[in-house]
């Protein structure tokens, strides 16, 4: 099973994500994604940009491809997905649109806002020239397993990062600064980890990015990488955070090639982590919910 980083799901920023980028190419990751995900308005790198960070990852040995938006809600956005497409790179679809744009290109992944929930609807998107599927975050371990002893092409699982949990064509940034999305001052770039939501109790609830909201808890399954794999999961994606994804990345990496233990990993991960773990759906439990070595810890923060 090899890693690979997702696509930066925050406004970083131009300045911080061609850095994060030549970093990332000495990184132990087999594939990076690209390109915008959330919103348009907000892409931080330009298509000549895209172009040349997924040049100097290939040479670095990098599989490159390029993720689309998750939410096509208009033609300017039909746009975005149509000219990400063009780029000489293999393509994330996270939406139907891009399925269609994209088809016949080498390496087209099917992303995890794409509903890939059973065997059926995998075997479908295999025909029409699927070569990778991306679980929907939702999905337990053993809707996972159904599917991956039983199909040929490749799997990837998100282990770590911020939950995606819902798209919105509002934006609930620009709302919070008494703004319409149409005529935002991309304020997300003013939480590059994102604006957090808490309940009345003071517990960290969701964060707000943008158009998206994702889980306040951090997603871990550190634990149960040796699980994956032999369930036949062939990728574990870690989802970029700001300012410690490098650091995450060493510890999956020598968890995986099996040079540290679990509870090391964990410690290690506690370290770079503000707000504590959660499971998601991995065991078919409320998402916020963790269990393993994380979830004493993730007791003391949110309980």
């Amino acid at each position: 099973m090899d890693l690979t980083l997702g696509p930066v799901l925050f406004d970083w920023g131009r300045d911080k994500l061609l850095e994060f980028y030549k970093e990332a190419a000495g990184w132990p990751v087999s594939d990076v994604y690209l390109g915008e995900v959330v919103c348009y308005r907000k892409r931080g790198l330009t298509l000549d940009d895209i172009r040349r960070v997924g040049e100097e990852l290939q040479k670095a040995g990098k599989n490159v491809v390029v993720s689309t938006l998750a939410l096509v809600s208009d033609d300017t956005e039909l746009d975005v997905v149509r000219e990400a497409c063009r780029l000489p790179f293999a393509i994330e679809a996270n939406d139907a649109s891009a399925l269609q744009l994209a088809k016949g290109k080498k390496g087209l992944v099917a992303g995890p806002h794409i509903t890939s929930y059973n065997y059926d609807s995998v075997e479908f998107l295999k025909g029409i020239g699927v070569n990778r599927v991306v679980f929907p975050v939702e999905l337990s371990k053993d809707a996972m397993e159904a599917i991956a002893k039983n199909t040929d092409i490749e799997t990837e699982v998100f282990v770590y990062g911020k939950l995606p949990l819902a798209f919105s064509w509002r934006c609930y940034t620009s709302r919070a600064f008494g703004l319409l999305k149409s005529n935002c001052k991309i304020d997300c770039r003013k939480f590059p980890e994102g604006m957090m939501i808490e309940t009345l109790e003071k517990r960290p609830l969701f964060i707000v990015n943008g158009t998206q909201v994702m889980s306040a808890l951090t997603m871990n399954l550190i634990d149960y990488l040796n699980e994956l794999k032999d369930i036949g999961i062939t990728k574990a994606r870690i989802s970029p955070q700001y300012g410690e994804t490098g650091d995450v990345v060493k510890v999956f990496k020598e968890r995986l090639d099996g040079r540290i233990s679990v509870g090391e990993a964990n410690n290690r991960l506690k370290a770079l982590e503000k707000t504590g773990f959660c499971n998601g759906w991995y065991h078919g439990k409320a998402g916020w919910e963790d269990v393993g070595e994380s979830a004493e810890w993730k007791s003391l923060v949110i309980e």
